[in-house]
């Protein structure tokens, strides 16, 4: 039931007053908390509300909306160490569906603790638009899990020479410690599970790579201290282990250890270019070298902002001419250096770098954290959510694929692949889903 104590919209900014005014919105429980309004969105605007919430209590967090599916019914909020709930409106005039209206009540539940204002938590995201054209139908929730199994947090994805759909998830949760169900999970190209395997042996699953020949290359970025996790591992199609880099649970800088992997790439003639950091402040911010065997060749750069320095290499992808793109993803940016190591350039106009890939000297990049507030983990203002696709020679940002609502700390996919045929595939560390992006 909800409170009798209820407080409607207030604050409404002036220029909303007039397409706005009879609009309020509710608060209901549904695995978190949901906000759901009976509007339409077009142009842009912002509206502030008040409410109250308990002091030191957390905001119930829930799968919340952008533009589009706002306009659904969705709606998402924050709340501050200081109790501060923030909910943010960027789109006007409302088109208020007044059937829809009937059936609510336009309140907010209020504490008896303490009052707090609510504002709008839409400010949150880049909202605009880039002028690029969008030639790609998506697709969701591509692969059928078993009963009883649920899609956990993922940025790892890749499509085998068959078509097969390979994921490497985190085990329904977050993170696969404690868990004892396999996170390597094989689909065939209409999405039916094949096989799966890996349970138990993983504790942050974050890159998955399909080489020449089929194999199986895992990168495993979490670190449960002398017992697992840190280590890239190499597997045939039958599930065979063939190499295992690193040592279980231990950190290092040295030959032989890595300090939270996050992905790797294979350069033609089977050399292996390693992203060593993620985002721990123990984790490293450098690139490592490797034989197809696995044998430490070197490794270049340092955690910082500087050219050659890293924080959070999130992702790594190698062009025809060996140049390798590194997405570095803390610093909004992408760094190219040469086959050697050495550093050429950087690039920020492809957003703030998850994934990276290329194909045919085509770039693939998806941006899956960019926010507008300062301060904010993912700050990268003016770049909406998506897949930025241009030319590995140029620069020049060509196609774009928007998130239909970012939300939260992360939305979208967080990491892409790409078939032969063009096809990119995307796995999604807030939303829990894959995706398929097929040009029309």
């Amino acid at each position: 039931m909800y409170s009798n104590q209820v407080k409607n919209l207030v604050n409404i900014k002036a220029p909303l007053i007039n397409c706005i005014r009879p609009l309020a919105y509710r608060l209901f429980r549904n695995q978190g908390a949901i906000l759901k309004a009976c509007v339409r969105l077009s142009k842009t605007g912002n509206a502030e509300c008040g409410t109250a919430c308990r002091p030191r209590r957390a905001c119930p967090e829930a799968h919340s909306c952008g533009v589009a599916l706002l306009a659904k019914g969705y709606g998402h909020y924050r709340q501050s160490a200081s109790c501060t709930c923030t909910l943010q409106i960027t789109q006007r005039p409302y088109a208020i569906n007044q059937r829809c209206l009937k059936s609510l009540r336009y309140f907010f539940a209020l504490s008896a603790v303490a009052s707090v204002q609510l504002t709008a938590v839409f400010a949150q995201q880049n909202t605009e638009l880039p002028d690029l054209p969008n030639s790609y139908t998506s697709y969701e929730n591509i692969v059928t899990l078993p009963a009883g199994r649920e899609m956990g947090s993922g940025n790892a994805i890749d499509v085998d020479s068959e078509g097969n759909i390979w994921v490497f998830e985190r085990c329904g949760a977050n993170t696969c410690t404690g868990s004892d169900v396999d996170p390597i999970l094989k689909f065939g190209p209409d999405g039916n599970l094949l096989t799966s395997f890996g349970a138990g042996m993983f504790v942050f699953p974050h890159g998955i790579v399909l080489d020449a020949d089929d194999n199986v290359w895992i990168v495993d970025a979490g670190v449960e201290e002398n017992t697992k996790g840190n280590q890239i591992f190499k597997f045939n199609q039958r599930d065979e282990l063939l190499l295992e880099l690193g040592q279980p649970g231990v950190r290092g800088e040295t030959n032989e250890l890595f300090n939270e992997p996050s992905d790797l790439a294979i350069a033609p003639n089977g050399d292996i270019y390693v992203v060593d950091g993620h985002i721990a402040q123990r984790s490293n911010g450098r690139i490592v070298h490797l034989s197809p065997e696995g044998e430490f060749i070197e490794a270049w750069g340092n955690k910082g902002d500087g050219p050659l320095e890293f924080d959070c290499p999130h992702s790594i992808a190698i062009d025809s001419q060996g140049r390798i793109f590194v997405g570095d993803r803390t610093n909004n940016r992408i760094q190219i250096l040469s086959p050697n190591g050495e550093y050429i350039d950087e690039w920020t106009q492809f957003g703030r770098p998850s994934g990276v890939r290329i194909l045919n000297d085509v770039l693939y990049v998806v941006d899956s954290e960019s926010r507008a507030i300062e301060g904010q983990y993912g700050y990268n203002p003016g770049f909406h959510r998506g897949i930025r696709i241009g030319s590995v020679n140029d620069g020049i940002v060509r196609e774009f694929i928007p998130d239909p609502g970012p939300h939260g700390g992360t939305s979208f996919p967080e990491g892409i692949a790409v078939d032969e045929y063009g096809q990119i595939w995307g796995l999604s560390v807030g939303d829990h889903k894959a995706s398929k992006f097929v040009r029309n």
